[in-house]
């Protein structure tokens, strides 16, 4: 006597939960995802320091880069991702404050990296145009001093 053998079908899988997964995946990537913040389109040699605090960077920020050179004797300001002048850098600054009260002003984070090479009354500038526009929260980015 002959065995026939029967042919086996691979059983199948069931797809009824696989959009449940791929929402839950997306979800979770769009909540742990971190956007990429603006870098500087110059070179800058951060000061060192001995004593520093870190500080949690926000979601709306504004980095501003002061950077110099010796030889020509010119200066480049950044803000964000535009490298602008000291006028423009005015205009931007009234286009941030102006819809914001007062209070609101106050908790505006402004992240200033300066090189190290920078004289100070660029930085005065700047800062002089951030307290005309009521900006005062102003951290600024140094490297910590190793010993």
């Amino acid at each position: 006597m002959r065995w026939k053998k029967k042919k086996r079908e691979s059983p199948e899988v069931s797809t009824a939960s696989l959009p449940d997964i791929i929402f839950m995946l997306l979800f979770f990537f769009m909540t742990v995802t971190v956007l990429k913040t603006a870098s500087a389109k110059m070179t800058i040699e951060l000061p060192a320091t001995e004593q520093s605090v870190k500080v949690n960077h926000e979601a709306s920020e504004y980095n501003i880069y002061v950077s110099s050179n010796k030889k020509e004797e010119d200066h480049k300001i950044q803000i964000n991702e535009y490298l602008v002048t000291m006028h423009q850098l005015d205009d931007i600054l009234k286009n941030i404050a102006s819809p914001l009260l007062d209070f609101e002003k106050l908790k505006v984070p402004i992240y200033l990296r300066v090189d190290k090479e920078v004289q100070m009354d660029l930085v005065y500038d700047v800062k002089l145009l951030l307290r005309k526009h009521g900006l005062r929260k102003i951290n600024y980015i140094v490297k910590k001093q190793s010993n």
